[in-house]
């Protein structure tokens, strides 16, 4: 059985989003159209990872930081 989830209209925080398990979220959560903030250390592979959605049509902001 296939689930979807249809995220239009939310808005989604994702921390440690500059490598695995949060570059992954930020992938599947705007596929399913919400509004991704993106935060690591690495401002670099954030704006990587903001161009790489942005290509699909996705709203992406990078915020570097450290927490």
């Amino acid at each position: 059985m296939s689930r979807t989830i249809d995220l239009n209209g939310y808005r989604v925080a994702i921390t440690g989003a500059s490598s695995g398990i949060g570059w992954f979220l930020a992938e599947e959560l705007s596929a399913a159209g919400a509004w991704v903030s993106v935060a690591a250390r690495s401002a670099d592979r954030l704006h990587e990872l903001c161009h790489h959605l942005m290509k699909s049509g996705s709203r992406c902001l990078a915020v570097p930081t450290d927490v």
